[in-house]
């Protein structure tokens, strides 16, 4: 028993210094293992540089963000990976942080993976939701919008729909303009409800 208890010891012992992590707020996140392999809870974050307060109080006059710090953390996605593969709910923040009060878009996306080769997107904020191919080559979407309903689709990186502000007129577009594409359609449907009070 004694020599079991040496062997696990020196087992977990080799197995902790193989794998590095962050510490952030007492927490233990974004590690590797010893192959570099990401493994379990990752934070996914930009750090950007703020006044500091110091600063700040020697030029009030100065426009920005400040704390004691002089940086501040944005977060970008969270989830789990196995093996450097992403596994099951990811949440991505999307949008701006800093521009609430004139354009308030910042907001969390949930996706979640699966080992089908797809993933499944849903954005409550712009009321849409997607199943896409995990090559990002395929897929097909619904677009919830105030009085309609726009299917989604794309193909080899080029989407299509069926635009209800145009008399239903098919509109093409490359995959990389796709979400620019939804939050205009989003714009529209809530101008139309302006209009319509």
């Amino acid at each position: 028993m004694r020599y079991l208890t040496i062997i696990l010891l020196c087992f977990v012992y080799t197995f902790s210094i193989s794998q590095t992590c962050e510490i952030q707020d007492n927490k233990t996140i974004n590690c590797t293992d010893s192959a570099s392999l990401k493994q379990g809870f990752w934070f996914e974050y930009n750090i950007q540089k703020i006044l500091t307060t110091d600063s700040f109080k020697r030029n009030p006059n100065t426009i920005g963000l400040h704390n004691t710090d002089g940086k501040i953390i944005t977060p970008i996605a969270e989830g789990f990976y196995k093996d450097s593969k992403k596994v099951g709910q990811w949440i991505y923040y999307v949008g701006s942080l800093f521009n609430d009060s004139y354009n308030p878009t910042f907001h969390q996306k949930i996706v979640n993976y699966s080992d089908s080769g797809f993933y499944y997107e849903v954005d409550t904020f712009w009321h849409f939701v997607a199943k896409v191919s995990n090559d990002t080559n395929n897929l097909e979407g619904t677009l919830n919008l105030k009085g309609d309903t726009v299917n989604v689709f794309c193909k080899h990186k080029l989407c299509y729909i069926l635009d209800p502000y145009r008399k239903n007129k098919k509109q093409i577009f490359p995959y990389k303009d796709l979400e620019s594409k939804l939050i205009w359609m989003n714009f529209r449907s809530y101008n139309v409800k302006k209009l319509t009070i």
